[in-house]
């Protein structure tokens, strides 16, 4: 049921905003990110459904990723040219003076680098409860050694600063208590909302006579395109009637190069409001995610 996914969403913002506050007070949400490509900016998206005659949200966000929020309402962004200290500067820059602006009443981090706007939070005193919400536990993309345990004492620690840690499956959860991550953890598993019209299955007009399989992510280590692309094209070499789209980008690893790749078409990122036409066009998707 995709709707009451995201109506769980909802009501797990709502429940935090409302502790302590009159039913007839507007509540702010102000959400903190230092990524908004792919799953970060859906999930955005979907919690702008909370009622807006009672929450007012802003969401802070780099500025390259404005476009993947355009269901967000106001955005403020900031300078950013990728994970780094000058970007984490920047975020932590606009945190502090949309926090003095807006006056939250509940401040929600998004993603690994947030973290440290977690920790600016709580050194500044600010008021409002506070969310944390990994997307994903950095630690889980990582074989092992040295740097593994510096990011599993790093995310297990902070995380706890925060009000809840909202864990967006049972797996996630599971990781961050078998790591023993401080702070109280509930889960909320990912959804997305309901159809609003049926989706078109034509997208894929120039291989219609192909066998059309689709893979949907971000280019990076934890979806697995990089098991993908060299298994498609051993099983290519064998069977030409089949063609891979792949729909994304990279957000965290190494730029991933498909221009000539054979029979593999990049489309790019695409919109929510297109993404299920791809779905019902697609024979089959493939998710190689690890």
């Amino acid at each position: 049921m995709r709707d009451q996914g995201c109506e769980n969403q909802i009501r797990a913002v709502r429940a935090t905003a409302n502790d302590g506050k009159s039913v007839t007070q507007r509540h702010k949400i102000l959400h903190i990110c230092e990524t908004a490509k792919g799953g970060v900016g859906t999930y955005l998206n979907n919690l702008a459904g909370l009622n807006s005659d009672r929450f007012e949200q802003l969401v802070v966000a780099p500025a390259p990723h404005a476009d993947h929020l355009s269901g967000c309402g106001r955005v403020v962004t900031f300078e950013s040219s990728g994970r780094g200290l000058r970007s984490v500067v920047a975020m932590l820059r606009a945190q502090r003076q949309v926090s003095r602006d807006f006056a939250p009443d509940v401040v929600m981090f998004h993603s690994t680098f947030s973290l440290a706007a977690l920790l600016a939070h709580r050194l500044s005193r600010r008021r409002g409860r506070t969310i944390y919400c990994a997307h994903g536990w950095a630690v889980a993309t990582m074989e092992g050694g040295a740097k593994k345990w510096l990011v599993r004492t790093v995310e297990g620690r902070l995380c706890g600063l925060a009000s809840v840690v909202l864990n967006v499956s049972t797996a996630e959860r599971d990781l961050a208590k078998a790591m023993g991550y401080a702070g109280r953890h509930v889960v909320i598993e990912n959804a997305v909302p309901d159809l609003t019209r049926e989706p078109k299955d034509d997208v894929f007009v120039a291989t219609r006579d192909a066998i059309n399989l689709l893979f949907v992510g971000r280019f990076d280590r934890q979806k697995g395109l990089d098991l993908l692309l060299p298994a498609f094209e051993k099983v290519r070499a064998e069977r030409p009637d089949l063609h891979l789209h792949v729909v994304g980008a990279s957000v965290r690893g190494a730029r991933q190069d498909l221009t000539d790749a054979p029979g593999v078409t990049n489309w790019g990122w695409i919109g929510a409001d297109r993404i299920d036409d791809f779905y019902r066009s697609a024979d089959a998707l493939v998710v190689p995610s690890r």
